[in-house]
């Protein structure tokens, strides 16, 4: 327990861990206090419908946000293709609806359009049809993208305070201390990943509530951050049991932070029945993980703990592979 408060202590000590547990709580704060304008919700739903298609029921659109009228279908084009806006366009012909989107809306609008015969079977809908004016991705200006990132950025501190932990732990000869205690070099390995991933579970825990709050999908993401947290802390030790100053440790982690964070965001562009993407899948536990969060309220349930397979799989491994360097090694990590 001594050991354990003993490094807690140099962690307070250390700017870079300061810095790097900060700056996703001010990301996800930053987030959270956007102008909610850039991401509209489900209040700010708006659906524009022509005067002379009166038979579609106003009353059932209105539960999901406001409805405006317009006298012909160019204004309505002219209305929903407007960028500053969100606006769903409904217009009916030949008894059948046609959803109209400017192909820039968010995921929530384009979800949302999708289910709207379901909104509408109850009245005279007989068919439907779904339109989108231009093929505009929405990828890089939705909001789950940019809590997804830095979630991705959260669960890699685990990894920070482990590596920059015991660098600098070598640089001050402070491991040597271990070989002349009474402590076996498991029970130094096992607080050195306890530390890391108890302090990537809080700083996830943090950022999520933040930025999504305490929602439907949060034992999903509680299980994702546990789970993820302790490969970050294992793969923290690796680093550092590889890197001999401060400076390769700090190149090693903006490395891997980069690849984290840049490889589900290509991998997005892919197809998912693709074999490049399977393969990536199953080799960067970044992947499913970006993936769950950024798909927490639509993920099926046996997508999700495949996700959360892979990962256990990539943080057993690692373990082994650690504990076995460790023990074969002169040093105590």
């Amino acid at each position: 327990m001594k050991v354990i408060s003993y490094q807690i202590k140099l962690l307070l000590r250390d700017k870079m861990i300061i810095i790097s547990f900060l700056l996703p709580i001010i990301s996800a704060l930053l987030v959270a206090n956007l102008d909610e304008k850039l991401f509209p919700s489900e209040s700010e739903v708006q659906f524009v419908c022509v005067k002379e298609n009166n038979m579609i029921p106003k009353d059932l659109l209105e539960r999901y946000g406001d409805v405006t009228y317009v006298d012909t279908v160019e204004s309505l084009y002219i209305q929903v293709s407007d960028p500053s806006t969100e606006k769903i366009g409904i217009v009916m012909e030949n008894k059948k609806y046609f959803v109209i989107l400017s192909g820039d809306e968010t995921s929530y609008i384009k979800s949302l359009a999708k289910i709207l015969p379901f909104i509408l079977k109850n009245d005279i809908m007989i068919n439907y049809d779904y339109k989108i004016i231009e093929d505009n991705s929405d990828l890089f200006s939705d909001k789950r993208l940019i809590v997804s990132l830095i979630m991705i950025m959260s669960l890699f501190i685990g990894c920070s305070f482990n590596a920059i932990n015991i660098v600098e732990e070598k640089e001050k000869n402070i491991d040597r201390v271990y070989s002349v205690i009474p402590i076996s070099r498991s029970k130094i390995l096992i607080q050195k990943i306890f530390l890391g991933f108890s302090g990537g579970v809080l700083m996830s825990l943090f950022t999520w509530i933040i930025m999504s709050g305490v929602n439907d999908s949060f034992l999903k993401i509680l299980i994702l951050i546990i789970v993820t947290s302790y490969f970050s802390s294992i793969i923290g030790v690796i680093v550092a049991k590889f890197s001999n100053n401060f400076l390769s440790v700090v190149v090693i982690l903006k490395f891997i932070l980069i690849m984290f964070m840049a490889i589900p965001i290509v991998i997005l562009t892919l197809s998912k029945v693709t074999i490049l993407y399977k393969i990536l899948y199953f080799c960067i536990p970044s992947i499913p993980a970006f993936n769950i969060i950024n798909n927490h309220n639509y993920i099926s349930w046996n997508e999700y703990l495949l996700g959360i397979f892979v990962i256990v799989i990539h943080s057993i491994f690692w373990t082994f592979l650690i504990h076995s360097i460790s023990l074969r090694s002169r040093c105590n990590i």
